[in-house]
């Protein structure tokens, strides 16, 4: 019986599991959309400048590609935190 509760314990509950399913999402598309606008601005320069600004969009790519790797482990990890 305490193994069973403790193990209830530890699980999120439903609203937190939507509400962090929520806001990974709305990340995301916050990341594709600001992606896709600096591929826009990136058309319309120069070579030189291309070349620099693409440099850019990739360090975005990388920064991204970082905070969207196993977001589940890095929220238990605030779930942590915060209890």
């Amino acid at each position: 019986m305490i193994d069973f509760l403790i193990e209830f314990l530890d699980e999120p509950a439903l609203e937190y599991e939507q509400l962090r399913r929520k806001i990974e999402n709305q990340a995301r598309e916050l990341f594709y959309f600001t992606n896709d606008q600096l591929n826009k601005i990136s058309e319309k320069l120069s070579d030189d400048e291309k070349f620099k600004w693409n440099n850019v969009i990739e360090r975005f790519s990388d920064q991204t590609r970082s905070v969207f790797s196993k977001p589940e482990k890095k929220t238990n990890h605030l779930i942590n935190l915060i209890y």
